[in-house]
């Protein structure tokens, strides 16, 4: 909440330096004492709340961009990813673990948002639906892992839940050592689970709307600042889309505590929608499943 009063605020005394400057000019060619109260009002309160407001409503929908040479569109949103709709990615660790707390998964996490959403009261059955679609996938024993499960699996696998008419991917990213505390995540393996989970998308997933929430922002250790991160995203998403060429639309969705950063990640993916150019250096081979 306070990002939002954060934005009204630097908003408002904007345009209230706006009104002085015009109200200033007013003043050479007016006598000041002619100029109403109400018309104060106006100009130094209710015109900058009404113009801090609209930049709070535009800033909670969403930018959009169409990606040239494509069929699609890529945009950038906030508010709760799970609520989406169409194709969901969610980051989880590595063993698919399902048991909240204890030292295990974080309730906070989008891991745990997830689970507490739509399995708070059924582990058994995701368990069953996680299990069953990593059958004949390699896996490695974990036998001094102290809490949940213990076999682990590539960097990169995925499995598919549809729930409520909508497809949530959950992508195995978050190595955890064996007290269940995540492994740090650097730019390679940061890139090469990008580059998995689009191809895994593109053999597996009808074309659709495609939602990434910011990967790396919680408690996955992942390095880099959140611009770098973010950037890898988009970079990764164009590329992927620009060789299919089938997905609808490329959201990026965002917790309310990053509006502060809104205007970077806008002109970001304004620019790469248009020009398309790899403008980060750490993005090698992202979308083609080839590292």
């Amino acid at each position: 909440m306070k990002f939002w009063f954060k934005i009204f605020f630097m908003r408002y005394f904007e345009a209230i330096g706006l009104a002085l400057c015009l109200y200033e000019l007013l003043c050479i060619f007016k006598d000041p004492n002619q100029i109403s109260n109400s018309f104060k009002l106006i100009v130094f309160g209710i015109i900058p709340i009404l113009i801090s407001i609209s930049d709070i409503l535009r800033r909670s929908l969403h930018s959009i961009y169409p990606i040239k040479d494509t069929d699609s569109k890529i945009s950038l949103s906030f508010g709760n990813i799970l609520k989406k709709k169409g194709i969901v990615v969610i980051h989880v660790n590595r063993e698919f673990d399902t048991i909240i707390g204890n030292g295990v998964i974080l309730p906070t996490s989008l891991h745990g948002e997830f689970i507490n959403k739509f399995y708070k009261n059924d582990i058994g059955t995701l368990d069953a639906l996680i299990d069953n679609q990593l059958q004949g996938i390699p896996s490695e024993e974990r036998t001094e892992k102290q809490k949940g499960k213990r076999k682990t699996y590539p960097l990169g696998t995925c499995v598919k839940i549809e729930r409520k008419g909508r497809t949530y991917i959950l992508a195995a990213l978050t190595r955890f050592d064996d007290n269940c505390h995540a492994e740090p995540i650097d730019k390679f393996i940061r890139n090469e689970f990008l580059s998995k989970v689009w191809e895994w998308i593109r053999v597996n997933v009808e074309p659709g709307d495609i939602h990434f929430p910011l990967i790396g922002t919680g408690c996955s250790r992942m390095t880099g600042t959140t611009l770098e991160k973010y950037r890898a995203i988009v970079d990764s998403g164009l590329a992927a889309i620009s060789q299919s060429k089938l997905y609808q639309s490329f959201d990026i969705t965002l917790l309310a505590n990053l509006f502060q950063e809104y205007e970077d990640f806008n002109e970001y993916i304004r620019f790469r929608a248009e020009y398309k150019e790899m403008s980060n250096p750490d993005q090698v081979n992202l979308g083609t499943g080839m590292n």
